[in-house]
């Protein structure tokens, strides 16, 4: 069951730093607590497609669950006025690939990496049994993801599931 609160939308969105926010291409993400975030995008269309992507893969537990769908009006980029953003609901990972690689190899955040640990990180990935059984069956549900990276995929109790929905197409 999702237990997020309108109240606690709307109050983690406006209220979260901007530099908390995990920032991609298309959406933006904010951890509500230690188990739900939301996600948003500037686009309803595309916010629309991505949940309806996840919640398929969710379906056959290769995403994180997720919950209710909004509309606020938030600044998106820092210094910008309000704008309309949808968004929705999900559960959040406990990492991504990359954190989890960056630790054991290097001992440091993700984001601290040079190039080359990057790149490592990234070619392990590609290399790794459970990823290649994710994108497995994310084109037995009719999924391709051109998108899937380290940092677009995560662990949900113990599971690598794909975190990023935002560029992918129907088979």
């Amino acid at each position: 069951m999702i237990a997020v609160t309108e109240h606690e939308i709307y109050q983690t969105a406006h209220f979260t730093p901007f530099e908390e926010r995990d920032r991609g291409i298309d959406a933006q993400f904010i951890r509500i607590n230690g188990r739900w975030g939301i996600k948003f995008f500037k686009n309803e269309a595309l916010r629309n497609k991505t949940y309806d992507f996840q919640n398929r893969a969710a379906g056959v537990g290769i995403a994180p669950r997720i919950g209710q769908c909004f509309e606020l009006e938030i600044p998106f980029r820092p210094n910008d006025d309000p704008i309309e953003v949808f968004g929705y609901v999900t559960e959040c990972v406990s990492e991504t690939y990359a954190d989890r690689m960056a630790y054991k190899l290097y001992g440091i955040p993700y984001e601290e990496c040079s190039y080359g640990q990057s790149d490592e990180i990234h070619d392990r990935l590609y290399d790794d049994y459970e990823y290649k059984r994710l994108i497995e069956k994310l084109y037995d549900i009719r999924i391709s993801n051109r998108d899937i990276h380290a940092n677009n995929v995560g662990y949900l109790r113990g599971k690598l599931v794909c975190i990023d929905f935002s560029d992918e197409h129907e088979l």
